[in-house]
């Protein structure tokens, strides 16, 4: 296994390299993804018998089940945002969803000077 360091140099001085690593993270987020499947469906450790013969609930188990796969989706997120990302859409409108206003007002300095003179008295 290279360096971390060699990688890098890697990365940076060639193209072709770059283009397989590419490609490398896509199949990896691509394959974190089937593990997120595998691992919700899989439930052979989700029940346990106690003494008395009673099925339980492991939360244990489940819980972990659970921070396995919130690991996983979130760096195939992170490895493809496009593909495994949080989508977040902004829209911004003006008033209801109309174009928005620009409104542009001239100030003449003598009026900003009066009416801050007037505050500063007033208060």
């Amino acid at each position: 296994m290279p360096y971390q360091a060699t990688v890098y140099r890697w990365l940076t001085q060639s193209e072709s390299f770059r283009d397989q690593y590419a490609r490398a993270r896509e199949v990896q987020a691509d394959t974190l993804a089937d593990e997120v499947l595998d691992i919700a469906d899989d439930a052979t450790q989700d029940m346990q018998v106690d003494e008395q013969g009673h099925e339980r609930v492991r939360h244990e188990a489940v819980q972990r089940s659970k921070l396995r796969v919130d690991a996983r989706k979130w760096l195939a997120g992170q490895l493809a945002p496009k593909k495994y990302g949080d989508r977040i859409q902004q829209n911004i409108s003006g008033a209801h969803d109309g174009p928005i206003e620009q409104k542009i007002t001239i100030v003449d300095e003598v009026q900003v000077k009066a009416t801050v003179a007037h505050l500063e008295e007033n208060y």
